[in-house]
């Protein structure tokens, strides 16, 4: 045993004790510049000016997130405190008797009725601030189709999960919670591999 590890030392210091340059990747030559680049250099890169156009856009992209982040909070607390939902599940519950057909129903006047009150932020986040950049050139027309594709995909997709943990509150009362996270798991799962493939081709072209 002795004997080995000697042996495992003697191979382990041989490079430095002959004088050899330690193992790693040799310095490589930039074919563009003629300069030898080793491992480790830190040798800084320019970087040009940020423009005004650039300072002006990411200052204005902080205030409009503080201002999307306090508009998506008070869309819904605004339907809910102003009795608004109830009003709506009242009008749900006389247009259908099975509870699932009322919770589709609830979904979709709920989805039209937050697009109508974020319209107008869409819109100017969307549009008229990337055009006032010279970041799109997309027509309104087209813009005002993908928001309505988007609305009627968010709309599909949450009708088409929310009802699971209804239906679960409804079997399994005590641990409807324990099989929602459960499902939300498997639902998150499955909308990651069918995004790329159904949803995303319905807003872009992608081609070779």
């Amino acid at each position: 045993m002795r004997l080995i590890l000697a042996l495992a030392m003697a191979i382990a210091l041989a490079p430095a004790l002959s004088g050899a340059p330690a193992s790693g990747p040799a310095p490589t030559e930039h074919a563009a510049y003629g300069r030898v680049f080793e491992p480790g250099n830190t040798a800084t890169v320019p970087v040009p000016e940020p423009s005004e156009k650039a300072i002006r856009f990411y200052r204005s992209g902080n205030v409009l997130w503080c201002i999307r982040v306090v508009w998506d909070l008070s869309i819904p607390a605004l339907i809910l405190f102003t009795g608004f939902s109830a009003r709506l599940r009242q009008w749900t519950e006389r247009t259908e008797r099975s509870w699932f057909f009322k919770l589709l129903l609830y979904i979709v006047s709920y989805m039209a009725l937050q697009y109508l009150l974020e319209f107008p932020l869409n819109c100017f986040q969307g549009y008229f601030r990337q055009h006032a950049f010279d970041l799109s050139n997309q027509s309104f027309g087209r813009w005002l189709g993908n928001s309505l594709k988007r609305l009627g995909v968010d709309t599909t997709v949450t009708a088409a999960f929310l009802w699971i943990p209804y239906l679960l509150m409804r079997r399994s009362p005590r641990r409807w919670w324990l099989y929602t996270w459960m499902a939300a798991t498997a639902a998150t799962v499955f909308m990651a591999c069918i995004t790329p493939v159904w949803i995303d081709p319905l807003f872009n072209q992608f081609s070779r």
